[in-house]
């Protein structure tokens, strides 16, 4: 239920995010474009979705809701690359921080971390300025 309800919250946050683009970026159009595909990619990601549930875990259908997600984040990896140019141009000293990842079998209660049954995510990022 939880992956739901985090797929209708991303949902609601493209297609929100891409009508404040319309309104208020109408110049930007390389953006306004991006985030139009997007928001196509996550709108037929949600139809995949529902229908995996209705054919009944269909495999041709799973695999296309898989690519669809995977496509998606490949599109917001991109925007967050180009984010973080602009900020190097427009921030005199920004450098990219390091963010390393530790994988452990065992439970870890640091805020920092994702915990599952099986698998613990610690996200540990490290300015690489000295700060």
């Amino acid at each position: 239920m939880g992956h739901r309800l985090m797929a209708g919250l991303l949902f609601i946050w493209v297609i929100g995010l891409l009508l404040h683009l319309y309104r208020n970026y109408k110049e930007k159009v390389f953006i306004k474009n991006g985030w139009f595909i997007a928001s196509i990619l996550i709108t037929l990601q949600v139809i995949l979705g529902a229908l995996v549930i209705f054919t009944l875990k269909n495999t041709t259908i799973a695999l296309m809701h898989a690519l669809f997600i995977s496509l998606f984040f490949a599109l917001l990896s991109y925007f967050i690359l180009l984010l973080i140019e602009v900020l190097k141009k427009k921030i005199k000293g920004f450098k990219q921080p390091l963010i390393f990842f530790f994988y452990s079998t065992s439970i870890n209660k640091s805020p920092l971390s994702i915990a599952s049954p099986s698998l613990t995510c610690t996200f540990l990022t490290i300015p690489s300025n000295g700060a």
